[in-house]
């Protein structure tokens, strides 16, 4: 008999406590309308750089195109002649994202990514073209926490 209503005391006290917390991160994550009202047909972010070859025009390059979710995004690459498209999908940050293309390490290379609230250029994905062929590699990963932060 105790124990029964140790365990119903727990998951009650364990019920209640976590609501709120649940409830937060719900309100947190709507602040962000998840769809556009106005999709662009343009590129909203471009990285183009041209091969040294003679004989031909070949080019490296990589735009960036908004779709009707407002996180997602469609992703145009041409290497050398060859089209690629591919999707890629923003953290939920609570913040409307501006995707933004800079040059990478690589010569034929992009890093794709975000300004902060600041700014700052926060990378995501890297983009390259080499002796291997055509490469997307993600660099970061971000998440919101919904912690205090120890004072």
């Amino acid at each position: 008999m105790k124990i029964n209503l140790l365990l119903y005391l727990t998951l009650s006290v364990l019920t209640f406590s976590c609501k709120p917390v649940v409830q937060k991160q719900v309100e947190d994550s709507e602040k962000l309308s998840l769809e556009r009202k106005e999709v662009s047909k343009e590129p909203i972010a471009v990285f183009e750089k041209k091969y040294k070859d003679d004989l031909n025009d070949f080019r490296f390059s990589v735009r960036i195109y908004e779709t009707p979710k407002t996180l997602w995004y469609r992703m145009a690459i041409e290497d050398r002649g060859l089209a690629v498209n591919d999707t890629v999908v923003f953290p939920n940050l609570g913040v409307e994202i501006k995707p933004v293309l800079k040059k990478g390490k690589k010569e034929m290379s992009c890093l794709l990514g975000f300004l902060d609230q600041q700014g700052n250029f926060m990378g995501y994905k890297e983009i390259s073209s080499g002796a291997k062929g055509l490469t997307i590699k993600q660099t970061h990963t971000y998440y919101m926490s919904h912690s205090k932060m120890a004072k």
